[in-house]
C-alpha cells in the first residue's frame, strides 16, 4: 500500500504535516473561544497541547517545522502582529537548522517539507490561473494547483534522492484530496459519538462511510500505481540539483514580490 501511495503521488496525505497542524490549531481555537477565556490564557494552553501532540507523534522534522510556524503566528497574533507565512517558515527553519545543521543536509522530510510549504505559498495562484480552465467543482481546480504547486519544488531533489517521479501524480491527487477534509471530519465525529452510549448506532453509520471512502482512496492509488507509465526514472546530478534550485528560488521570487505589486 505504501509503495502504490508513493508511485501514485498522494504519500502525503498519510503524513503529518502543517495540514493536520492547521486542523488541529482551528478546532483548539473554535473550542476554547467558546470556553470564553483570556487571550493570553488561550495562546499558552494552545503551545501548551500543541507541544504535547508533537512530542506524542514523534517530533519528526516536518511535524516541528509546521508546529512552529502555527504557533509564531499565535504568539505574534497576540502581540497584534499579523503573520506573513513565508516569514515564519523562514524563521522556523533557520531556528531548526542552527539547533540542529544536519537536518538541512541529511534530512529528506525537512528538506521537501520546507520546499513543498514555499512552493504553496508562492505558486499557488500562478497554477491555480494556468488551470483556469479545470472547474472549481469539488475544489478540482484548487486541488490541481495546490499539487503542483507543491510537486514543483519538491520534484527536483525526490528526482535526486529517489531517482524517481510520479507522473500520474497530479490526476490522483485530484481525486483524492477533495475527499480527505470530509474523512478527517466525518471520522471525528464518529470518534465522538462511539464515546457516547446513544450515539454508538450513529458512529456506526459514520464509520461505515468513512470506510467507503478510505476503500475508494485505496482503489484509485493501487490502479494508478500499476499502470506502466505511472513513476518515471530520472536521475539528477549534483551541479543540475543546484542550478535548478536556484531557478525554482528565482521564480518563487519573483511571484512573491508580483503578489506584493497586486
Amino acid at each position: 500500500v505504501l509503495d502504490d501511495f508513493s508511485t501514485a503521488g498522494i504519500s502525503h496525505i498519510i503524513a503529518l504535516s502543517g495540514f493536520n497542524i492547521a486542523v488541529i490549531f482551528t478546532s483548539l481555537e473554535i473550542v476554547l473561544l467558546r470556553l470564553r477565556l483570556p487571550r493570553a490564557g488561550r495562546v499558552w494552553l494552545m503551545l501548551a497541547i500543541m507541544t504535547a501532540f508533537v512530542v506524542l507523534v514523534g517530533a519528526a522534522s516536518s511535524i516541528v517545522r509546521a508546529a512552529a510556524m502555527g504557533a509564531l503566528a499565535i504568539v505574534g497574533r497576540l502581540f497584534g502582529r499579523r503573520p506573513q507565512a513565508m516569514r515564519l517558515l523562514a524563521i522556523s527553519a533557520a531556528a531548526m537548522i542552527t539547533a540542529n545543521p544536519y537536518v538541512l543536509l541529511y534530512d529528506a522530510g525537512f528538506q521537501l517539507s520546507c520546499l513543498a510549504t514555499a512552493g504553496i505559498l508562492t505558486l499557488s495562484d500562478r497554477f491555480a490561473h494556468w488551470c483556469r480552465w479545470i472547474p472549481e467543482r469539488f475544489s478540482l481546480r484548487s486541488s490541481l494547483s495546490t499539487t503542483l504547486a507543491a510537486s514543483a519544488p519538491t520534484l527536483l531533489l525526490l528526482m535526486y534522492q529517489f531517482e524517481r517521479w510520479s507522473v500520474v501524480a497530479p490526476l490522483t491527487n485530484m481525486l483524492v484530496l477533495p475527499l480527505i477534509p470530509w474523512l478527517m471530519a466525518i471520522s471525528a465525529v464518529a470518534a465522538a459519538c462511539s464515546m457516547l452510549l446513544p450515539f454508538r448506532p450513529i458512529a456506526l453509520l459514520l464509520a461505515y462511510v468513512t470506510m467507503l471512502g478510505c476503500d475508494y482512496i485505496l482503489h484509485i492509488s493501487a490502479w494508478f500505481a500499476a499502470l506502466p507509465f505511472a513513476a518515471s526514472a530520472i536521475t539528477l546530478s549534483t551541479p543540475m540539483l543546484f542550478v535548478s534550485l536556484f531557478l525554482l528560488c528565482l521564480w518563487m521570487f519573483y511571484e512573491t514580490n508580483r503578489k506584493k505589486v497586486h
